[in-house]
């Protein structure tokens, strides 16, 4: 088995374990030799050119924070983009690589805009974080039931909110970020030749590429969310796919980002100009600001920060006496006085670990979260952690981890152990086996994984109090009977499927958890579900239960039983949504009604609807927002086609919606197919020229297991648009 893997190291610097015996002493000579350290930004760029990795990391930190807190940052950042600039031969990669000046750029603007960030960005954040929307757009990454079209329109309007607050709160933005974006453009200016409009574009992508969507991707380095705090999968990617968004409209261009993101940019036309806007008026038009002259003061850095700069002086000092570091006459007489004033420091532990396998684990849990296969949800009401396993995904992870190494490839204990292995809470598991088939598994290799929570550390084990087995076809349903009756054949102890449930309905699990929302992804839901449920209230106060079901023209209430259309709201109609604090009533205002529900004058302008839950109730406003946003975008497209038996015109009609397609026959429901659950959408001939034949292969649950199912239907020749839409919506190209 795989060794545990390793946490990431800290630099700590026990003061109890200093071998000074006056401190008196070394107060007065670190307060005499970071007052000139402090001075000379030189001797800072001499120290950080040579440090490698994770302690050039630090150092920038540190550094950063000292020159920071004394105000003098300015001076060293003005040094280290003159030089930048000096030596860049090429426009395309000033300010481009991940050297010493970008870590400093980037590490101070995440210190001194901290208060600004969080002042501007918390409430954003926190609503990109909290939405039940998910912005991902590559549709290689959608799982079963998050639709690429809804998620791009969401994903755009998230990022003209990002720009409206940029440009409302320009004028907050702190002195010493204005500072610096000035002293860029002129750098840049000079440098090459006053081309004003290249210099704009790299403040821009200083400003917005590297900094503020970096608040967006990563909001723990600005305190919005507490280091300890752990993102959701969905939120993460919805925060990357924002910052990534962003990135790509300042830039015109897709270049090293996703290309998924191109998408954005066909999208999301004029908002340059709204970045651009900004960055001209921080740099030509925001006020010069003035810096305080501030006396230098030791007190305001910590000794144990103070305590590891001194031991990277002596060191550089040290490198540079033996001639390893070449650097000008000047910097080594400044380097060797700092030296001598701060003296050699007492002897340091070296830090134990290597970073590459540091972050070699610490990306691994940062793909499983974003990817989301093995992800943290909420807590219980007993305060046990959730944590769950996307089992489809999962077996392609580790499938493709047994194809890269086939000597010791990864396993499912390996990947709990790196998420788990400093849990100290007790912890549920939820094994989501939404669409994944049993068959697609080797039955071997589906027992290897069910029994491995047997193999896990007895620490982790400790804590783990009951797994749930959600949504498990037949095939998978059988392998765990057999290993229940077979335990001891699988190295199971008699009893231990009492640890474990099969839950067959996510709604069922939910109750279970209580008011824990239950965070799998909206395909898990549709793999039991595919319809929309909600109780339709009339005046009277009688509750019928009703499927609603939204095409581009309207929203249908149908009759779950018998699958009758009762009667549609046109959308174009509607005029206000009501909603209710607290409570998940829908009630839509209207100015007709049409269908078979034949109701008094003054009922035909108000619907009220009782959804499940409050996320039930969002779902379908996300829903609305999404049809009418893309009602605008396919506008002019045909979107109901008729079916032809033959050459003769049927009863029926496939109707084109936002996340699925449907086939109404009279004012029945027929098939209703879900994009998530659509494998291709293809047209051959008919049976006259006039005519061709439009086939949907799609996955469905039937008799307990999930099988393929293909329907075909008749259509005329100039209605082969229909693939062309249908794939549109799939993928998100219009």
């Amino acid at each position: 088995m795989r060794k545990s893997f390793a946490t990431k190291p800290e630099m700590k610097a026990e003061g109890a374990s200093f071998s000074i015996d006056d401190f008196k002493t070394v107060y007065s000579k670190y307060t005499t030799g970071f007052a000139d350290f402090v001075e000379h930004p030189e001797v800072a760029v001499v120290i950080g050119e040579n440090l490698m990795n994770y302690e050039q990391d630090q150092f920038v930190e540190l550094a950063s924070e000292f020159y920071t807190t004394n105000n003098k940052i300015i001076p060293l950042l003005k040094l280290l983009i003159s030089t930048e600039v000096e030596k860049c031969q090429h426009k395309e990669v000033v300010f481009r690589q991940n050297n010493l000046c970008s870590k400093f750029l980037m590490t101070f603007s995440r210190s001194v805009a901290r208060k600004f960030f969080k002042d501007t960005f918390s409430g954003y954040i926190q609503k990109v974080v909290t939405t039940p929307q998910c912005y991902e757009i590559d549709e290689t990454r959608l799982v079963p039931g998050q639709i690429l079209g809804s998620n791009l329109a969401q994903l755009v309007l998230s990022i003209k909110e990002y720009a409206d607050i940029l440009t409302k709160t320009k004028t907050l933005l702190p002195y010493e970020i204005v500072e610096v974006s000035k002293i860029m453009y002129n750098a840049v200016l000079t440098k090459f030749q006053g081309d004003e409009e290249f210099s704009m574009k790299t403040v821009t992508t200083f400003l917005i590429n590297q900094i503020f969507t970096r608040v967006v991707s990563r909001p723990e380095e600005s305190d919005i969310y507490a280091v300890e705090t752990k993102l959701g999968l969905k939120s993460t990617r919805n925060l990357e796919m924002v910052s990534g968004g962003v990135r790509v409209i300042c830039a015109h261009e897709v270049g090293n980002e996703p290309k998924c993101l191109d998408k954005v940019l066909a999208s999301s036309k004029g908002l340059d100009a709204v970045f651009y806007a900004f960055s001209k008026y921080v740099v030509l038009e925001a006020p010069t600001p003035t810096q305080s002259n501030t006396t230098f003061q030791i007190s305001r850095v910590t000794f144990d920060d103070l305590f590891i700069l001194h031991n990277k002086i002596h060191s550089t000092a040290t490198t540079v006496s033996d001639g390893k570091i070449s650097c000008s006459d000047e910097s080594k007489i400044l380097i060797k006085k700092l030296d001598d004033t701060l003296g050699k420091p007492p002897s340091t532990t070296p830090i134990d670990g290597s970073n590459d396998r540091v972050m070699s684990d610490f990306e691994i849990v940062r793909k499983l979260e974003r990817e989301r296969i093995l992800y943290r949800g909420g807590e219980l009401s007993t305060g046990e952690k959730v944590y769950y396993i996307t089992i489809s995904l999962l077996v392609k992870l580790l499938k493709l981890a047994k194809e890269s190494n086939p000597d010791d490839p990864m396993t499912l204990i390996d990947l709990l152990t790196s998420v788990l292995m400093n849990m100290s809470k007790a912890f549920v598991f939820v094994f989501d086996c939404s669409w994944f088939n049993g068959n697609d598994l080797p039955q071997n290799e589906l027992i290897t994984m069910c029994s491995s929570l047997v193999q896990l550390p007895q620490n982790i084990k400790t804590n783990f109090k009951h797994g749930y087995i959600l949504h498990p076809e037949k095939n998978v349903k059988k392998t765990i009977e057999s290993m229940i009756s077979n335990y001891g054949a699988f190295s199971l102890s008699n009893g231990w499927n009492k640890n474990f449930d099969i839950v067959d309905d996510w709604q069922t699990l939910s109750k279970l958890f209580g008011e824990t929302e239950v965070v799998i992804p909206e395909g898990s839901k549709l793999f039991v579900k595919r319809e929309f449920h909600a109780l339709k209230v009339n005046p009277k106060g009688k509750a019928q239960n009703r499927i609603i079901l939204m095409t581009f023209n309207a929203l249908l209430n149908i009759e779950p039983s018998s699958h009758d259309i009762m009667n549609e709201i046109e959308l174009k109609g509607i005029k206000s949504v009501e909603l209710f604090t607290g409570s998940p009533h829908v009630v839509i205002h209207f100015e007709a009604v049409t269908g078979r529900e034949r109701k008094k004058k003054e009922d035909k302008t108000e619907r009220t609807y009782i959804l499940l839950d409050m996320a039930a109730r969002e779902t379908l406003l996300k829903l609305l927002f999404s049809v009418c946003f893309y009602r605008e975008v396919l506008n002019g497209k045909k979107l109901e086609f008729d079916v032809f038996n033959g050459t003769k015109k049927s009863n029926s009609r496939i109707v084109v919606c936002v996340d699925r397609v449907v086939v109404i026959k009279k004012n029945e429901l027929e098939h209703d197919i879900v994009y998530v659950s659509l494998k291709s959408v293809t047209i051959t001939d008919g049976k006259t020229d006039d005519f061709k034949t439009v086939s949907f292969l799609f996955e469905t649950l039937k008799n307990g297991g999930i099988e393929w199912v293909e329907k075909k239907f008749g259509i005329m020749k100039e209605d082969v648009c229909l693939v062309d839409i249908v794939n549109s919506l799939r993928i998100g190209k219009f």
